[in-house]
């Protein structure tokens, strides 16, 4: 997100779903690879079709994977394996992407 406009939420907007869903649209700006919204306490991510839903605010997990899946989209019945050590917000993506048969 503009450290700009984050600064500026960050003074003059009290915390609040108002404030979350200025942040959300603040980081849509620019980005291709994933939205985001903020709407009943949740963040909603729509990636690739998909419709994920996250009580934290997961940008900077998103953020960070246009690189991976540069080179490599996901299809149904692939095998995959997140070895991360995280949230397993790309384990829940892969998962979706894969379906039943990977």
């Amino acid at each position: 997100m503009n450290k700009t406009i984050s600064n500026l939420l960050r003074k003059l907007v009290p915390d609040s779903e108002l404030k979350e869903q200025l942040k959300c649209k603040a980081y849509n700006l620019g980005n291709k690879f994933f939205k985001m919204n903020y709407r009943d306490n949740c963040y909603h991510v729509e990636i690739d079709g998909l419709h994920l839903k996250f009580l934290e605010n997961p940008y900077y997990l998103f953020k960070d994977q246009n690189p991976y899946f540069k080179y490599y989209t996901p299809q149904k019945g692939d095998v995959v394996i997140d070895a991360g050590a995280y949230m397993g917000t790309v384990a829940i993506y892969l998962s979706k992407k894969v379906g039943k048969e990977g």
